[in-house]
């Protein structure tokens, strides 16, 4: 059974030791979509309003990489090993640019375990990069890819973490604004439809079960119990 992470713009408020920013360990990116660095939250219910995350590219046309969101599920309720299978795990991420010489043709997913009890990343599901078709200036365009990762194993209370960068060579030497957009209440899996309300996510071929929050003080069960 899959387990469909959908990826919303609210922010984490689970307790632990988070990452701060970026874990890619390639090197640090050459721009940063605004309010790139806060951590937000992907779980299992669909999305209502799509949101767009905004960035400036540098006005360069050498290739450069700009990390767009990071997102974290709830903690994992007990251990699991996953992953390891061709195409076990699937990603929807909608995007645009503003102008056709912003070129972006590829992204990158960096998708990992991480222990919020100890601030440590566990294990790299996945870090490459995937070509796809650059959008029409100024079309949301669903970007659909199914990848090949790495066998982990998590322990309970275990989250993932997924990051989205953008990785491109523009035609000419100006700033372009590059979106992708998310949350929203449609799911669709067709590579490079034209897409509004967007529902990104991602996909593990593994039947995963997460802990809920605890309505008395609002954290998750796991630490309360």
């Amino acid at each position: 059974m899959a387990t469909a992470l959908y990826l919303h713009d609210a922010v984490n408020i689970t307790p632990g030791i988070f990452p701060t920013t970026q874990q890619h360990t390639g090197g640090s990116p050459q721009y940063k979509f605004t309010d790139a660095d806060t951590l937000r939250r992907m779980n299992t219910t669909i999305g209502s309003a799509q949101v767009p995350a905004l960035g400036n590219s540098l006005a360069q046309t050498a290739s450069q990489e700009g990390f767009a969101r990071f997102w974290v599920t709830p903690p994992l309720k007990g251990g699991y090993t996953f992953g390891g299978a061709t195409d076990d795990l699937s990603v929807a991420i909608a995007v645009t640019e503003s102008n056709a010489s912003a070129n972006i043709n590829n992204f990158r997913l960096h998708a990992y375990i991480w222990r919020p009890r100890t601030g440590v990343k566990i294990a790299t599901l996945v870090d490459n990069v995937f070509g796809k078709t650059e959008p029409s200036a100024s079309v949301i365009t669903l970007w659909y890819q199914n990848v090949t990762s790495a066998s982990v194993t998590s322990l309970d209370g275990d989250v993932i973490i997924f990051e989205v960068w953008i990785v491109h060579s523009q035609a000419t030497n100006v700033t372009r604004q590059i979106g992708v957009y998310y949350d929203g209440a449609v799911s669709n899996s067709t590579n490079n439809a034209v897409v509004s309300n967007i529902a990104s996510y991602f996909l593990v071929q593994a039947n995963l079960t997460f802990y809920n929050y605890n309505k008395r003080g609002g954290f998750f069960r796991f630490f309360n119990q």
